[in-house]
């Protein structure tokens, strides 16, 4: 009976092969449902990765839109600002062909984002293609009203100009009259001078009223005197009447270039709130690339579910065809399928535990790293899209915020709090340069430590430590790791800084100053950080210059308003007497003197003993 067994051929009924059996069973449904979970996470990724990438582009290509555009109106308002200072000729060199170059680079990058959305574009971003057409005619709207106001400009100041044709008019007018017997034909022509100034210091309509009252006032004079009166002039009163009504017209025409100029200004103004208003949506319609991940996840999950279903079924049907030689076995088969279940359910935490060092111990573990690997992508998935949410919501946020603000204190206090509390650094603070433009002065920043060094008028020279370097450069200075850089400049009041980023506030190609912001975890500022901060660093400055220029604006309308008070008293005066005494009372007050003097020189001789000169004019 021994020797038959021994010799007999291997039976399937035998403890050996029914093992063999059972675990090639069990290792045949393992690899099914391996694949299963594989194929699903596989797609899961893919379905995820394309949704993200594509809301990416669409963020990525909507803040290209917006930067650029940005861009052409800081190029645009610096021609404005500058183009009498600095000549309109290289004004349109420096700042109208940068203004066309970001402008033909923000249709681009618009004709990307209408190509993709055309080609490759997901059923959350089919709205933006409405959007993209109303784009367009608002920047053809933009730049053509920009365009005309160039032109209008060049026309008003160009050589045979309006301009001119005023200046030469009105350097006759006052060379005819001034060897006339007659001095209110001299007041007039000057206070037509003033009137035309004040006009174009103020734009109010009252200074060309009273211009018109004065060119009717002078012709009135002409037809008043005689012809021996007006003969020292050596025009006739036909002549001195053309005379005036040239110059009349001469300032009616530029009165007219004015208010166009002033209108193009209000209409490509106005386009712009609009041009803001889309492109901040198109880049804030990048967070419905989360939308699409969430919803193409839950029909994974799904997918998932049924699939393991199918694949519980089998290993039911598997496992009432082999419980007889798999009874040993079935508690770890049983974790396993309880496992894949859990998972294509979505619950990523569940974990197998199958002890021992076999086969269905190694599965085990590849199922519980196979979970905390899909655990760990959507984790960072999600925090990357509310992270990316979190700084679109920002900047706009701060975009609107700084567009109300004209204060230079209050708008930089504004930002460096918006920006801390709304990405929770360590540190943030603001230098803007001095009027020297060779020092960095601290004039915002967050916390004790930003109180402290404000109240120590805390400043850094140009190019001195990361800020200063940033200064210099206009590039932003990102330094992951501050102990590894040796321009880091280690502050007292923050010792925890072991990141930092620098980004220039610019208008232009002028530097204003720098946003600096610190982190207190090491590696934790990276391209995106600096992309972000860039952005609002940009509105900054635009926020800046528009602060600036409104109390600039201030400063001169209480200068004209102080020059046209003491015009007017002047005008009342009826005696030279009276006349200097006016003048000299009012300029004191106005410059706070304790003393004011107005001494005349009579003839050329009393001119050269008085101020001690030979010859020239003061």
């Amino acid at each position: 009976m021994t020797a038959k067994s021994s010799t007999s051929p291997l039976r399937i009924t035998s403890i050996r092969w029914q093992i063999i059996l059972g675990f090639g069973l069990i290792l045949g449904l393992t690899l099914i449902i391996v694949l299963v979970n594989f194929v699903s996470l596989q797609r899961l990724q893919v379905g995820i990765d394309a949704t993200v990438n594509e809301a990416s582009r669409v963020r990525e290509l909507g803040l290209a839109i917006e930067n650029q555009f940005l861009s052409a109106r800081q190029d645009e308002q610096a021609f404005l600002g500058e183009w009498r200072a600095i000549g309109f000729e290289y004004a349109r060199e420096l700042y109208v062909d940068s203004n066309q170059a970001h402008l033909a680079d923000a249709r681009q990058s618009l004709d990307q984002l209408d190509q993709l959305l055309q080609t490759d574009a997901q059923e959350e971003f089919g709205h933006l293609t409405e959007e993209i057409e109303a784009l367009n005619p608002l920047l053809d709207v933009y730049d053509s009203a920009f365009q005309g106001t160039v032109d209008q400009i060049e026309e008003r100041i160009g050589a045979g100009g309006v301009e001119n044709q005023l200046v030469e008019t009105l350097d006759q007018l006052e060379a005819a009259v001034t060897p006339l017997n007659n001095a209110e034909f001299l007041r007039l022509v000057l206070q037509l001078s003033a009137n035309e100034q004040a006009f174009f210091n103020t734009g109010e309509q009252q200074y060309v009223d009273q211009t018109r009252l004065l060119v009717n006032r002078f012709k009135e004079l002409v037809e008043d005197a005689s012809p021996f009166a007006l003969s020292a002039s050596g025009l006739s009163p036909t002549e001195m009447t053309a005379l005036v009504d040239e110059h009349a017209a001469a300032f009616t025409e530029l009165v007219n270039l004015e208010r166009d100029i002033d209108n193009n200004v209000a209409t490509f103004q106005d386009v712009t709130a609009d041009i803001n208003e889309l492109t901040g949506h198109i880049t804030e319609d990048g967070q419905i690339g989360l939308v699409s991940a969430r919803q193409q996840l839950s029909d994974t999950v799904r997918l998932s579910n049924v699939v393991v279903l199918l694949a519980g079924l089998v290993a039911l049907a598997i496992g009432v065809v082999t419980a007889v030689y798999l009874g040993r076995i079935l508690g770890p088969m049983g974790q396993l399928s309880r496992a894949a279940r859990q998972i294509g359910q979505g619950n990523l935490t569940y974990r197998v535990n199958v002890p021992g060092e076999d086969e269905f111990a190694r599965l085990g573990s590849t199922f519980n790293q196979m979970a905390a690997q899909l655990y760990e992508l959507i984790g960072s998935l999600e925090q990357l899209v509310a992270a990316r949410t979190r700084a679109l919501t920002t900047s706009f946020r701060v975009s609107r915020r700084l567009s109300t603000i004209l204060d230079q204190s209050q708008l930089v206090a504004e930002v460096v709090e918006q920006v801390r509390a709304a990405f929770d650094y360590y540190h943030v603070h603001i230098y803007l340069f001095d009027r020297s433009g060779e020092s960095l002065i601290m004039t915002g920043g967050t916390g004790e430590a930003g109180q402290a060094m404000l109240a120590a008028r805390h400043r850094l020279r140009r190019g001195q430590g990361l800020v200063g370097k940033a200064a210099a450069t206009g590039s932003t200075v990102l330094v992951p790791d501050v102990s590894q850089d040796p321009n880091w400049l280690p502050n007292p009041l923050l010792p925890g800084t072991k990141a930092e980023i620098a980004v220039p506030i610019k208008l232009g190609t002028e530097v204003l100053g720098v946003l600096d912001v610190q982190h207190d975890v090491r590696g934790a500022v990276d391209e995106s950080d600096a992309e972000l901060l860039q952005s609002i660093a940009n509105q900054t400055a635009i926020a800046l210059q528009n602060a600036r220029l409104y109390q600039q604006a201030q400063r001169t309308a209480d200068h004209e308003a102080l020059v046209n008070a003491i015009n007017q008293k002047i005008q009342q005066a009826v005696t030279v007497e009276g006349v200097l005494q006016v003048a000299a009372e009012e300029l004191g007050e106005a410059l706070a003197a304790e003393r004011t003097a107005v001494q005349l020189a009579l003839g050329k001789a009393a001119s050269d003993a008085g101020n001690g000169r030979q010859g020239g004019q003061e």
